[in-house]
């Protein structure tokens, strides 16, 4: 019963992390030398057999709200560090869909509590659980991977600290109230 904009904004995000999945394999295979892609996936065991509103409105918050925008933070400045142009293009893409993702979750979780709202708890819940866990306590980087945008353990978890504050906190506020 979703709106056709976020069905069509859906099935574009599922197309572009195949997207993503090709390119990130097309960079292991130049590194490699060897043709990498991907494999079979089990999904046996994905798909419950009842789905419920709830896990969904669940689901969109801490995989969706949360997790998307935090990604989007991480490739955004990953891109900035990287020195090898065509590896940054690539990030830079990667990380403008992450973003798109998220606005696509927020847009999910608000369409879904225009169409529940007795679920804003449940929304309220999923926003306020979430944790990042423990501060790394090594943080290693190899030199030459930060040539490539990556950066260390410690920074992404500071990073993800302040997307989740600055970004995700008032954001949910706004949508909750």
């Amino acid at each position: 019963g979703a709106p056709a904009t976020l069905v069509q904004q859906a099935t574009q995000a599922q197309l572009d992390e195949v997207i993503h999945a090709k390119l990130c394999f097309g960079i292991a295979s130049a590194f490699q030398g060897v043709q990498y892609s991907a494999g079979a996936f089990d999904l046996s065991n994905a798909f419950p057999n009842q789905v419920s509103v709830e896990k969904v409105l669940v689901a969109a918050v801490i995989e969706g709200c949360i997790q998307e925008t935090i990604s989007s933070a991480h490739v955004s400045v990953a891109a900035t560090r990287c020195r090898i142009p065509a590896i940054a293009t690539i990030l830079e893409r990667i990380g403008e869909d992450e973003t798109r993702h998220a606005e696509l979750s927020w847009d999910t979780v608000r369409w879904l509590l225009s169409q529940h709202p007795e679920l804003r708890d449940v929304a309220r819940e999923a926003f306020e659980s979430y944790s990042l866990g423990e501060e790394p306590e090594v943080d290693r980087l190899s030199s030459v991977l930060s040539d490539y945008g990556q950066w260390s353990d410690r920074e992404r978890y500071r990073l993800s600290q302040r997307v989740l504050a600055g970004v995700v906190a008032p954001a949910a506020q706004a949508l909750l109230g």
